[in-house]
């Protein structure tokens, strides 16, 4: 007999008959080991020929699966759970595998499904021993191993090209069967004997993650993460893991900053992995970092999927998922040429993607009919994003969006869509017949859509009668009504507010919610984008003042628009400030530095499609490269520009070495100028200087010999100074936290010239 196949089962009904199905033509025989099993699971397994045993319960899942492998006569045993089923093209091949190779071992790939039943992603296949020559036992007791014994038998392990797919993790038999809660009990018990296993302290924070207690990972996660320090040789697997959940959990706790330090971490001990640095990219985006995350995410894309992971992976964090996450980081930086192409490259590496579905419909000129129908053909590949495509046209008012409707297949998650379309479409018809229509059709959704539509034309009698009797969001907008200070979740009704056009209940509900950055990229592609600029926003983010600033700019408040400017460059710099200024500097004539600006701006973001045009308009080019003499000596009318002139006279004389040294006291001069006038608000003064430093820079790059390992370092060096000042133009506020590295930066170039410069 060549493979036995091995499964401990407890109330396994539903998903059962599927396992055993999946093993025809693959095993010589079944055995089942049932530890207490109270529905149909064991009749189940007998209509199959499984050979059935029972073994009392005792809380150790490696004396279960043992009770099994006792009971196999193959020469091989197949080890799978009654929640799994084999891939059906790849079990094929599976027998002349074992015949050929005759290796101790093999790994095949889990394949996990998460989300629900209805709309669920798939994990990278993940590699784990499953098939073993029979003999070897598990061992521990909850998430138990054979593959220690195999490893140190010494034989050989290969990689079986078999999937085994894996639906325990889907929100339906999670609950069912409960399994956080008996997992968190074994864990435990494993942790209380060894709390430094990186092993069970990986699962116990993926069960913790399950149930989003977010505070116990972080508090598992950083005690793993010491118990690597203290051995740091055994960076396995299971440390990425570990790191993954760690950064995702202090991210949901607020813990921003930690979160992006872990990441770091995590990046320099694995960094062909896609999962921490596009963790890092989130958290990075979330404190409005963007700039810093669009490399990341771009690595990410060079990085790709991982092939074979070691650890649960979602496919597409080096491809489609990285791509949305560029589109949405665009869209929040204000450049929706971008974000647009972004977004489109996201969907032709995977169509299904309902999440993206909106932002191309309002960012694509639908109005083209060669454009409609192909985004039209592409969405009907797929129930939800068809259904996600018809709410985004209605939204737009693409021409033919409601004879759509009926096209919408009924499910789990397109019914309440497809109610929500249906009364906006009766809207469209007859707004005099609402509440006929709604109470002829009463349904929550229709409920809570004209209770909202009450509210934003003023009638809040109405309103609350027709939210009362609705679902728990109708109480949740009565409470934002009685209370105007409580914090709105606006995502809970951002779709039912887009389709109303509810501009007057967005200008007044956005200040106050919670979740205002997350809803932000939903409205800016949105034909209710201008909202955001008549919100009267407080200021607590940079996109908050930009937003203001440019309400003022149209007002011709041209004052007031500075002051939110400024208080704008407080916070790190985005294509739609450069923007703002620039035509700032236009409204006031002055072409010169609406250039300079943009010229700046598009050296933090040079994929800016829409910085490249406005250069393109403002005619920007490419600075000159200044000579050494030209730096050195005295510009006429410039008084300001050097406070030591007393070498001037004789600078153009010097030799070469002493002109580098003196360059350099020059540049520490110019960056002591740009602290001081900071420091008295005086930017615009302090600007010029820090494109005084930029030309230098600019020529000592040019001058370097790249051909060499220390020419290379040095134009590095120059290279990361000379982005620092461009964020200084951008950010004064980070000139006094990067002063001192800038000035040591200048000092000690200053030193390694004068000792190789002879005296003079």
């Amino acid at each position: 007999m060549l493979l036995s196949a091995c499964l401990i089962t407890k109330d396994e009904e539903l998903t059962l008959a599927r396992c055993l199905d999946s093993l025809k033509g693959v095993a010589d025989e079944i055995i089942v080991v049932d530890t207490g099993s109270q529905d149909k699971t064991v009749e189940i397994a007998r209509a199959y020929g499984a050979k059935v045993y029972f073994h009392e319960w005792d809380g150790d899942f490696a004396t279960a699966r043992n009770a099994a492998l006792e009971r196999a006569s193959g020469e091989y045993v197949l080890v799978i759970d009654a929640d799994e089923f084999l891939d059906s093209a790849d079990k094929c091949h599976i027998r002349a595998k074992l015949l050929e190779s005759r290796a101790e071992g093999y790994f095949v790939g889990i394949v996990n499904y998460m989300g629900t039943s209805a709309r669920y992603q798939t994990s990278s296949p993940v590699q784990v021993l499953r098939i073993f020559k029979n003999g070897y036992r598990y061992s521990g007791s909850i998430h138990e191993q054979v593959l220690p014994a195999v490893i140190e038998s010494g034989g050989r392990i290969e990689t079986l090209n078999l999937r085994v797919h894996h639906l325990g993790y889907l929100h339906e038999f999670v609950v069912y069967k409960g399994k956080p809660a008996r997992n968190m009990e074994l864990l435990q018990r494993e942790l209380d004997k060894d709390p430094d296993s990186l092993f069970h302290i990986s699962n116990m924070m993926a069960e913790c993650m399950r149930v989003q207690s977010y505070e116990e990972v972080v508090k598992l996660g950083k005690h793993g993460f010491e118990v690597f320090q203290k051995n740091p040789n055994h960076a396995t697997h299971l440390l990425a893991r570990l790191l993954k959940m760690l950064v995702v959990a202090l991210s949901m706790t607020g813990e921003t900053t930690e979160a992006i330090k872990y990441a770091e971490r995590g990046e320099n001990i694995f960094p062909y992995l896609p999962d921490i640095r596009m963790d890092h990219a989130h958290a990075l985006i979330e404190v409005g970092r963007i700039d810093e995350a669009l490399p990341i995410l771009l690595y990410c894309r060079e990085l790709g999927d991982v092939k074979n992971p070691l650890i649960d992976t979602v496919p597409g964090l080096g491809s489609f998922l990285a791509a949305a996450e560029l589109g949405k980081a665009w869209l929040l930086l204000g450049d929706t040429f971008c974000a647009t192409e972004w977004y489109l490259t996201s969907l032709q590496e995977n169509v299904r993607q309902e999440n993206i579905v909106w932002f191309l419909v309002n960012l694509l000129p639908l109005e083209h009919d060669s454009v409609r129908v192909r985004l039209y053909d592409i969405c009907k590949q797929d129930s939800v994003c068809f259904a996600y495509f018809v709410q985004a046209c209605a939204v737009q008012g693409v021409k033919d969006w409601h004879h759509w409707i009926s096209q919408i297949p009924r499910g789990p998650l397109t019914e309440t869509l497809i109610e929500r379309l249906h009364w906006i479409e009766a809207l469209t018809a007859s707004k005099q017949s609402m509440d006929v229509y709604t109470k002829s059709n009463p349904c929550a959704e229709a409920q809570i859509l004209l209770g909202l539509y009450y509210l934003e034309h003023g009638d809040t009698q109405a309103a609350q009668e027709w939210l009362a009797n609705t679902d728990s969001r109708g109480q949740m907008i009565l409470q934002w009504l009685s209370d105007g200070h409580t914090e709105v979740q606006i995502a809970d009704v951002l779709m039912e507010l887009m389709l109303l056009h509810a501009r007057r209940l967005l200008t007044a509900w956005l200040p106050r919610a919670a979740d205002k950055y997350t809803v932000l990229p939903t409205i800016l592609a949105s034909p209710l984008r201008d909202v955001l600029i008549e919100v009267e926003w407080v200021g607590e983010h940079g996109w908050e003042c930009e937003f203001r600033a440019n309400r003022a700019f149209q007002h011709g408040d041209i004052t007031e628009s500075v002051s939110w400017l400024e208080k704008a460059m407080e916070y790190p710099p985005s294509v739609r400030r450069v923007v703002i200024e620039a035509d700032i500097a236009l409204a006031h004539g002055n072409v010169e530095l609406a250039r300079s600006v943009v010229e700046q701006g598009v050296m933090i973001f040079p994929s800016s499609e829409l910085l490249k045009r406005i250069a393109s308009q403002l005619e920007v080019r490419q600075r000159r490269v200044k000579q050494m003499d030209e730096l050195l000596q005295w510009i006429e009318g410039d008084e300001g520009m050097n406070p030591h002139r007393a070498y001037q006279s004789s600078a153009l004389t010097m030799p070469l070495q002493v002109k580098l040294v003196k360059l350099h006291e020059r540049a520490v001069e110019c960056v002591e100028q740009i602290r001081i006038l900071s420091e008295q608000g005086e930017i615009m003064e302090a600007r010029k200087y820090i494109q005084y430093v930029q030309d230098i820079i600019t020529f000592l790059r040019s001058s370097t010999d790249c051909s060499t390992e220390a020419g290379k370092a040095a134009d590095a060096s120059y290279a990361f100074y000379y982005k620092m000042l461009v964020k200084w133009y951008l950010q004064p506020r980070l000139i006094p936290e990067e002063m001192d590295s800038m000035r040591s930066f200048w000092e000690s170039w200053i030193d390694t010239w004068k000792s190789v410069t002879p005296k003079v």
